[in-house]
């Protein structure tokens, strides 16, 4: 009974999920290349150099008190809002193929024999944990 109840239920689930009004335009992923939306996303008003502050609008000052929806965290802050000189680096990254002499490379320039992670630093022998546990009986008697 609980086998016919559940697959009723699912079924009913994905009958009301898959109920979606079409949208009344047509999607469209990935319309452009990058190199245009970065053009287009620059402002008319503003030249591509102009600096930070003005272009985004950005204060000089900061003040303000969050409390949490519980109350339990207070933040207050009074701070100097400070920009960077110039245009803000963009740094391209590509994916790659390295060759196995350019992996050990790396490998031994930043790890070399350095011990990684040692599974057994912290382990305990069933003596010491029995000993811990006889200690701690006594300290409760």
């Amino acid at each position: 009974m609980k086998k016919w109840v559940s697959i009723f239920l699912i079924s009913t689930m994905a009958l009301f999920a898959a109920c979606q009004p079409t949208p009344e335009e047509k999607i469209i992923v990935n319309k452009g290349n990058q190199g245009e939306m970065i053009e287009a996303s620059r402002s008319n008003e503003q030249p591509a150099d102009a600096d930070l502050r003005t272009q985004y609008h950005i204060p000089e000052h900061m003040t303000g008190s969050y409390t949490s929806a519980d109350g339990l965290i207070n933040v207050t802050v009074d701070a100097e809002i400070v920009v960077p000189d110039g245009p803000l680096p963009i740094v391209r990254v590509y994916a790659a193929e390295f060759e196995q002499p350019i992996v050990t490379a790396f490998w031994n320039e930043l790890v070399g024999d350095r011990v990684l992670y040692d599974q057994w630093e912290n382990e305990e022998t069933r003596a010491d944990i029995e000993n811990e546990l006889k200690n701690y009986t006594d300290q409760l008697n």
